[in-house]
């Protein structure tokens, strides 16, 4: 997945040393926030906060649902 020119799955196999032992998709809101801001994505955090339940929403989730979502919270 490509969300704003960031390969998501790249990613994936960098976690935060602290959830190394955790699957991404058992990670918590707040895990996946952390992620998001370890990596310099922090402006996401508000977004991903509204929507995202768990790792396994944002892995779950097409670039399509991440455009809904993005544009419901630009209008």
């Amino acid at each position: 997945i490509t969300y704003s020119g960031h390969n998501l799955q790249s990613l994936l196999y960098f976690p935060s040393i602290s959830d190394k032992n955790t699957p991404f998709s058992k990670w918590t809101k707040e895990q996946v926030c952390g992620w998001l801001e370890d990596y310099g994505l922090g402006h996401y955090v508000n977004l991903t906060r509204q929507w995202v339940e768990s790792g396994q929403t944002l892995l779950s989730a097409t670039p399509q649902d991440m455009e809904k979502v993005k544009h419901q919270n630009v209008h």
